[in-house]
């Protein structure tokens, strides 16, 4: 595939296999990193997940988002990607 400065990747990533595995979550991110870094000249924004209002504020599924969101922040911040968050308010 050929993508260029033209272009727009948007991850929303994650949605579904965040829950109750610590290491999905590591996967994704690193999924997230190297697809963001192959597609260095393109652009990209990168969604958070937003909270899970049917589950317990204190579940495992939720706990994985808190943690999950600032790291593709983190993400976002290395490699030069627009993060966007608070659209769905959740907290960035």
């Amino acid at each position: 595939m050929c993508l260029g400065r033209k272009d727009v990747i948007v991850i929303n990533g994650g949605t579904n296999d965040i829950g109750n595995n610590n290491s999905k979550r590591n996967v994704i991110l690193v999924v997230m990193t190297q697809l963001m870094q192959k597609y260095n000249n393109t652009n990209i924004i990168v969604v958070n997940i937003p909270h899970r209002h049917d589950l317990a504020k204190d579940s495992r599924t939720n706990f994985e988002i808190q943690a999950f969101n600032p790291q593709t922040k983190q993400i976002r911040k290395v490699i030069q990607a627009c993060y966007i968050g608070a659209l769905f308010g959740t907290s960035v």
